[in-house]
């Protein structure tokens, strides 16, 4: 497995193309082994990320991308991830579920531009918060509609989103880890909904899940870190987070 870095989390310090640039470049030298791309500025372009690519040996096995894009504007970001190497095209969210009407329209555009994408040969996944766990009606969740209704969805596993919901991660990557290629590693500073701080400063127990993400076959781990721009140095934060959980890969 590879350790790396969701660009979220420094996208105070990628706004532009020689931002990107230098972040690649600390990043890489903190001793992040990946990327994920979210949250940069809206002029970088899919060329200026294969550049960094290139030039700093990160690769960037999957974004978080708009969902207008997603379901209206295909074929170009398929297009995009293949020029800079990403093989899954994933999704931050949906916001708060208005009904279960709403939900379920929405997720069924998402199906179908899924199964483009998979047509294409890549893949594409959903990065849970905590609100996809919680009932619409009838015991019926979004993240139950996803895993029974869109066999085309991966995910892309919050852990702390889901000790935030209640949700024990190991179990739940042991039950859906086939569906986990990449998945994001986030502490929460105390029990039972604190406020997100950097791995290893919380009381989130990844050794355990590192072990389950061990025998499901999960390819990457993300650090993401939504806060770490309010503390003035958000790459400062994420290498808080690579030393405590370094050892975990062996470094």
């Amino acid at each position: 497995m590879k350790l790396g870095a969701q660009f979220y989390s420094i996208r105070d310090v990628c706004k532009t193309a020689e931002e990107l640039r230098q972040s690649f470049r600390r990043i890489k030298e903190i001793g992040y082994d990946a990327v994920q791309i979210s949250g940069v500025g809206e002029s970088i372009t899919a060329e200026d990320i294969a550049a960094c690519v290139a030039e700093f040996d990160l690769p960037v096995p999957c974004t978080h991308s708009p969902y207008e894009r997603i379901v209206h504007d295909t074929d170009a970001l398929i297009a995009e991830h293949k020029l800079f190497g990403a093989t899954e095209i994933g999704i931050g969210g949906l916001g708060r579920p208005k009904d279960l009407e709403t939900v379920h329209a929405q997720l069924m555009q998402l199906k179908a531009a899924a199964q483009k994408i998979r047509a294409a040969g890549l893949t594409f996944a959903f990065h849970n918060h905590a609100h996809e766990f919680a009932d619409l009606g009838g015991g019926v969740s979004m993240f139950k509609i996803m895993e029974e209704e869109c066999p085309e969805f991966n995910f892309i596993f919050d852990v702390y989103w889901a000790v935030y919901a209640g949700q024990d991660p190991a179990a739940f990557i042991r039950r859906l880890g086939h569906r986990m290629v990449n998945i994001h590693f986030k502490d929460m500073k105390t029990a039972p909904q604190g406020p997100i701080c950097p791995c290893g400063e919380g009381i989130i127990d990844f050794a355990s899940i590192y072990a389950a993400c061990e025998e499901v076959g999960v390819k990457n781990i993300f650090v993401e870190q939504d806060n770490a721009p309010d503390f003035g140095d958000s790459i400062g934060q994420m290498e808080i987070s690579y030393r405590h959980l370094a050892p975990l890969f062996g470094k």
